[in-house]
């Protein structure tokens, strides 16, 4: 699902492996929001017991700052997309993640988002 009222997300690498943080931006250029974005990767099968289950990749993303309250929640969750940066570096041929689960202050749990 493309969303043309999206955000822009500004992407930069930690001093962690797989981490990246993002600045939320405004049609103004004003950052509204900072994010923490973990792909989260499935181990190689041959590095697992047989009977381990499946699991699909998906993408943690931790709202460190934003404004966000129960008017503009819906809002703001659909508006920050994943970055294609992002999904480029963590996606291949055969893997690319199809959910995303946000961590927000004021959330009381974690929601999850079907991005394909």
């Amino acid at each position: 699902m493309q969303n043309n009222n999206a955000y822009n997300l500004q992407l930069a690498k930690t001093l962690f492996e797989n981490t990246y943080a993002a600045r939320v931006l405004n049609d103004n250029k004003d950052v509204i929001g900072k994010l923490r974005i973990v792909p989260c990767l499935p181990l190689d099968r041959s590095l697992l017991p047989a009977d381990a289950p499946q699991v699909s990749p998906f993408l943690l993303v931790i709202v460190d700052d934003a404004d966000i309250n129960k008017d503009n929640l819906i809002d703001f969750e659909e508006r920050v997309s994943p970055p294609k940066p992002l999904l480029s570096s963590t996606a291949s041929s055969t893997i690319l993640p199809r959910h995303l689960f946000l961590n927000s202050p004021v959330l009381p749990t974690l929601r999850c988002r079907r991005l394909l």
